[in-house]
């Protein structure tokens, strides 16, 4: 007798032996059934972005595989829940991180109608800072500075530069629509409202929220 639990993967066998009138039954086996391998890889992330992204081959692929579902777990695999399912022909996934989810975090690969599955874990993927601004100082137009940040709640953001009188010197975003507990990362391209590139020195960045709020953080500029 075989009993599938999905739960675990395992299988339970009994053997069952009969001799005229005598049927004997030996004790349960439990024996785990492992899946196939999918072929996912992760994306060595240089960015100051917390994105992450997945990978595959399709070519690799030896199994019947359409689509793939992915799941995440934020207590080590003791649970999981979906939070997507894409085409397997689109061969990338990204994860945008989100502030409100644990530093680790296991993610799931499963490809539907087919036994392939793959277990990865992501160690520290959580934002560290409500707002990081990277490289600093930077280099245009050889480098972008690359503003991250999360918000707690909805509202529309603008991004600013001032040089150290006080004078508007660009406007990288303009009042756009933000979602709480995303990460976002928007760039400057170190040019002014002219579309020049600023002369070297100390700026301020000041990222500004609909409802007044804003925070500032000083910026170098070094060609």
């Amino acid at each position: 007798m075989i009993v599938a639990n999905g739960k675990n993967n395992n299988i339970y066998i009994r053997i069952k032996a009969s001799s005229y009138k005598f049927t004997i039954f030996s004790d349960t086996i439990a024996s785990l059934i492992l899946p196939s391998q999918f072929p996912i890889k992760l994306e060595q992330n240089n960015s100051a972005c917390c994105n992450f992204t997945f990978y595959w081959d399709t070519e690799s692929i030896n199994h019947p595989c359409d689509s793939l579902t992915i799941l995440v777990s934020d207590d080590y695999g003791a649970s999981f829940r979906k939070i997507a399912k894409i085409d397997i022909s689109e061969e990338r996934y990204v994860w945008q991180a989100r502030s409100d989810y644990p530093d680790d975090l296991m993610f799931r690969f499963c490809c539907e109608n087919s036994c392939m599955q793959k277990d990865t874990t992501i160690l520290n993927s959580k934002p560290k800072f409500i707002t990081l601004v990277a490289p600093n100082p930077f280099k245009p137009p050889v480098e972008e500075l690359e503003i991250v940040y999360v918000l707690k709640n909805e509202s529309n953001v603008s991004i600013k530069i001032y040089d150290q009188n006080n004078r508007l010197v660009a406007e990288p975003v303009k009042s756009i629509s933000r979602l709480p507990n995303i990460t976002y990362c928007d760039r400057w391209n170190g040019e002014n409202l002219n579309g020049k590139l600023v002369a070297n020195g100390l700026y301020y960045l000041s990222l500004e929220l609909s409802n007044g709020t804003r925070e500032i953080y000083p910026v170098f500029v070094g060609k």
